[in-house]
């Protein structure tokens, strides 16, 4: 089998992934509700990991890359969304982290946010922030601080 990255992508997208991970000697792997199974297929051999570098980085990010031994970007792929994409060098070999992006904005109802989360977006003034472990979902253990002039 030979991979690609739409035949690697649009797999993770209709599993429901959050994040691919591409490294030689196993099978795409992808994160599943915070954790990572391989994807049914062969091993990822160096050869590929280039090919894949070659026809997915711009000779722009290639020099990038090149000076950097590690680049970010984004792409966005026809009828399979958004993705961030890190590549990286490790022994010797190209490797890649890639993030799905949301193809649609959900609802805090769909979330299952609490109500309190809801009232906070109405607030006139300041910040909130609420986070996590990247692709462990969010903990809704909210602390509000009113700072006032």
């Amino acid at each position: 089998m030979s991979w690609t990255f739409d035949k690697i992508l649009k797999g993770a997208r209709q599993l429901g992934a959050s994040d691919v991970h591409l490294v030689k000697g196993v099978a795409p792997a992808i994160r599943i509700n915070g954790e990572i199974r391989p994807i049914a297929g062969s091993p990822l051999s160096k050869s590929e990991l280039l090919s894949l570098y070659n026809n997915l980085l711009n000779e722009e990010q290639q020099r990038q890359f090149e000076k950097d031994l590690q680049l970010c970007f984004s792409r966005q792929l026809e009828d399979i969304g958004r993705f961030r994409i890190s590549v990286y060098m490790h022994a010797g070999c190209h490797e890649f982290a890639i993030r799905l992006c949301e193809t649609t904005i959900r609802t805090a109802d769909e979330l299952g946010l609490p109500q309190v989360l809801t009232e906070l977006t109405r607030l006139p003034n300041g910040l909130v922030l609420v986070t996590g472990p990247i692709g462990m979902g969010k903990d809704y253990d909210v602390e509000l601080h009113d700072q006032r002039d």
